[in-house]
């Protein structure tokens, strides 16, 4: 694998990292408050509105420092984080598939460089159900005599890159192509279960776009 895309794989995932510890310690705050007896109304809780609103909260003096402390961890990854994200931006600005890919609804340029960086040649997948089947969206199979069912999904494969495209899904089932799909099994199902049907449909459509180098159309 050349360096450039070595680089480039482990600014992404390094990015994925230091969002995790973000995640981790924006829960932590909600935890701390909510032990005392605190809801957080603001959804971003490293926000100057979140840290206006915690400052009504009758908190002990210990408490309040321990949640500015994590304010300002988190203060500290929001910029490392957008750092990275420019140097990754930067980096895959001229790679066509890249480009590619970005034509999908809801895969914009940081979630495109994460498929290609994670898969960089599509052509070492036999079909598109082995590239499904490596972003851990393809259904277990359970078998009993002559009896078969399918169970959740086997995560198998590079967990980083069916977190893309679950988030993805967000926005990728509104298009006209997947809407039906996502309602239909939202309908029998539930909300995470539909997500998780247009993250496995944009693995087929990905592979598909991918080994005939065309976009995607709605």
């Amino acid at each position: 694998m050349p360096r450039e895309i070595r680089g480039l794989r482990e600014a992404i995932r390094q990015r994925d990292h230091l969002v995790k510890q973000r995640v981790m310690l924006k829960n932590r705050v909600r935890v701390l408050l909510f032990r005392h007896g605190y809801e957080l109304r603001a959804r971003d809780v490293g926000s100057k509105r979140a840290a206006a609103e915690i400052a009504t909260f009758d908190l002990a003096e210990s408490v309040t420092a321990m949640i500015a402390q994590n304010q300002r961890l988190i203060g500290n990854l929001n910029a490392e984080i957008t750092a990275l994200e420019k140097v990754i931006e930067e980096s895959c600005h001229e790679i066509s598939e890249v480009k590619l890919l970005m034509s999908i609804p809801g895969i914009g340029r940081l979630r495109a460089a994460t498929a290609y960086a994670e898969v960089v040649d599509i052509k070492r997948f036999r079909s598109a159900k082995a590239f499904a089947s490596y972003c851990g969206l393809v259904p277990t199979v359970h078998q009993s005599g002559d009896h078969f069912r399918t169970g959740n999904i086997s995560r198998e494969g590079s967990a980083l890159l069916r977190r893309t495209l679950v988030e993805a899904a967000l926005t990728a089932h509104e298009t006209p192509s997947l809407r039906g799909l996502y309602y239909r099994i939202l309908f029998k199902q539930n909300r995470l279960k539909a997500r998780v049907a247009i993250a496995h449909k944009l693995a087929l459509v990905i592979y598909a776009m991918w080994t005939r180098q065309e976009p995607f159309h709605i």
